[in-house]
């Protein structure tokens, strides 16, 4: 492989690569069941004595739009290291800016950083992510669900109220619109004592 794609079998460098492939429940040298971890260990012996020169990221998997008040991941997120004797490797042990379920509580574009430290040189990459604004609310200070969830309420009683006026004889009716009238006229008499 290195004499025609110039560079060497993965495989050779770590053997265990192929057990991990081919065996999901392997968790010996080399491979970290961790979450938000990559599947291979960073502190190969190849980088051991090696100076991190710089990291990068790939967020193409990881999450950049919270809502408000949601808790803030770096799930997906791939850091790769690259070092002075020309390895570059994923990184499975970084640190956030932001902690993982940490609950984003203020609205707008915040940057991360991402930062890894190799054998005492810390390097950092940053990524930004969106936090939606707080959902509006109302005079009441309900927010917009439970809004919508009192008018459905409010309808299906309507709704039942005219069935039960509907079912109701002529002379039960005009005994009700008498009482809806009369309510109705004590109403405007207080409102406009009010504006008086």
């Amino acid at each position: 492989a290195n004499n025609y794609q110039m560079n060497r079998n993965p495989f050779i460098d770590y053997p265990q690569w192929a057990r991990i492939a081919y065996d999901p429940t392997y968790t010996g040298s080399g491979a970290s069941n961790a979450p938000e971890t990559s599947s291979v260990g960073a502190n190969s012996d190849l980088v051991k004595d090696a100076t991190l020169l710089s990291i990068s990221l790939n967020t193409t998997n990881v999450k950049k739009e919270f809502k408000f008040n949601e808790k803030f991941t770096t799930q997906g997120l791939v850091v790769t290291g690259t070092y002075d004797n020309g390895i570059t490797q994923r990184v499975s042990s970084f640190t956030a800016s932001v902690a993982s379920d940490t609950v984003l509580s203020t609205s707008g574009t915040q940057t991360i950083t991402i930062s890894v430290t190799h054998n005492e040189e810390t390097k950092t990459a940053t990524y930004d992510i969106t936090v939606a604004p707080e959902e509006a609310h109302n005079i009441m200070g309900f927010d917009m669900k439970t809004i919508i969830i009192f008018a459905a309420v409010g309808v299906v009683v309507l709704i039942l109220l005219l069935i039960i006026f509907v079912s109701l004889s002529k002379k039960q009716k005009k005994k009700v619109v008498k009482v809806i009238k009369k309510g109705a006229k004590k109403q405007v008499k207080k409102s406009t004592r009010k504006k008086k």
